[in-house]
């Protein structure tokens, strides 16, 4: 059933932050929820997991869980009560510096399932505070149909690391058939 699939989620998500707990940074990108319409209590729980683990953590909106749903809104406010300062739901397109790990995210939250905004160009040029920077992104690259993040985006705006969810193999082949596995 759908409810049996979402717990199985829910428990999966739960152990994932759990092993978080031996990482530097955690980064969400996007889709924590599957719908618009997610129960506040399911959203309180994510909030108990997420302020349970004290790695810095960012967790982006998605398409299913977009600034219009929400979503982020209400997560951010469920944060804020269990004083779970350590995790970011960023809620506008602005850098987010973490000098003591030497980077800045460039977090790029939805503003409602179909956004197909220019995800990139707000991303300032490079300057000596950034340390590594790293874009993190929902959406398909432009060599996938309907794709909007250019696959070089990396290289058009001087990113280290660009993270993006929402992204599916080929349908038919292996890793070889899609550009999406190419790590160069």
């Amino acid at each position: 059933s759908a409810g049996d699939f979402r717990n199985q989620l829910f428990e999966t998500f739960k152990r994932v932050m759990n092993d978080a707990k031996e990482y530097d940074l955690v980064l969400v990108a996007g889709d924590v929820f599957d719908r618009e319409g997610t129960p506040t209590s399911l959203i309180e729980a994510a909030a108990d997991v997420f302020a349970a683990c004290k790695t810095p953590t960012v967790v982006l909106a998605g398409n299913h869980d977009s600034l219009k749903s929400g979503i982020p809104q209400v997560l951010k406010a469920a944060l804020v009560r269990r004083k779970a300062d350590h995790v970011f739901v960023p809620l506008q397109r602005e850098p987010l510096p973490f000098p003591k790990l030497g980077l800045t995210v460039y977090p790029v939250p939805l503003l409602n399932k179909g956004d197909i905004s220019n995800q990139y160009a707000w991303i300032p040029e490079r300057s000596t505070e950034d340390g590594l920077r790293v874009a993190l992104m929902h959406g398909g690259l432009d060599t996938l149909p309907d794709g909007t993040i250019p696959a070089d985006v990396a290289s058009k705006k001087d990113l280290d690391l660009v993270v993006c969810g929402d992204q599916h193999g080929p349908s038919q082949g292996g890793e070889d058939a899609s550009v999406l596995f190419n790590r160069e």
